[in-house]
């Protein structure tokens, strides 16, 4: 098999702690952890397979919604 690359952003959340999210682009994976400042423990907060998520068309979009630009779009033609 290939070689995966996994993707990690961080940044300081309430509390001083460190959020540290890893996505995995080949298993379309998305995982949130928290770091303790002053323990240093890592607690999981959540993990989701995203794959799914991406296939959507919209989710809480505003408008103009991705069907009304294609709507749009064809009645121009």
């Amino acid at each position: 098999g290939g070689v995966s690359s996994l993707i990690a952003l961080t940044h300081t959340a309430a509390g001083n702690r460190q959020q540290v999210t890893i996505i995995d682009p080949v298993k379309r994976v998305m995982a949130v952890y928290h770091i303790e400042p002053e323990e240093g423990t890592i607690e999981l907060k959540s993990e989701r397979k995203i794959q799914w998520d991406l296939e959507m068309i919209q989710f809480n979009g505003t408008s103009p919604l991705p069907a009304d630009i294609r709507k749009l779009l064809e009645q121009s033609r």
